[in-house]
């Protein structure tokens, strides 16, 4: 990825009857510089994540074999059930997917109804740490009241 930067930008954009949403130029070229090879991601309710998949694959692959590790040496024994939560989410959690040359990405089936808005409805996208977001309107709103109150003091935090 290149040299890390905040990106203070928040579009809306409209999903066509085939399910795609153009995300802006601007973000492609911070965060998705492969726009080819993305994935596209389930993180948070009603919010959906695009990756670049070089990227994707950096921040969980190593995750991954760890766990499978541990399994393989028995020391998960008494943590089955998170194990098998672990499985069944990151079987359901992403899929491969490319950005076509306009910048338009279509959300696949299952991810449809994890963001839930449906064709001519609006979406609002965001530059993540390391993704791209698109989130439903009202949960994006929600998410804001909750968070932003506490603002200042993440900003502090992290740059002390």
């Amino acid at each position: 990825m290149p040299d890390f930067q905040f990106l203070r930008q928040e579009a809306r954009a409209t999903l066509d009857d085939r399910y795609r949403v153009t995300i802006p130029a601007p973000l492609i070229a911070a965060r998705l510089p492969r726009p080819q090879k993305c994935v596209l991601v389930k993180e948070r309710p009603f919010c959906v994540s695009v990756w670049d998949a070089e990227t994707w694959q950096e921040e969980t692959e190593t995750a991954i074999s760890l766990v499978e590790q541990k399994m393989a040496s028995h020391r998960l024994r008494e943590k089955r059930e998170e194990v098998a939560r672990l499985g069944r989410l990151l079987a359901a959690q992403h899929q491969n997917t490319r950005l076509d040359p306009r910048g338009r990405l279509r959300i696949m089936e299952g991810f449809r109804d994890f963001l839930g808005i449906e064709p001519g409805g609006e979406a609002v996208i965001i530059a993540g740490a390391a993704s791209v977001e698109l989130w439903r309107p009202d949960a994006w709103n929600t998410y804001l009241h909750e968070h932003m109150p506490s603002f200042r003091r993440l900003l502090e935090e992290l740059a002390g």
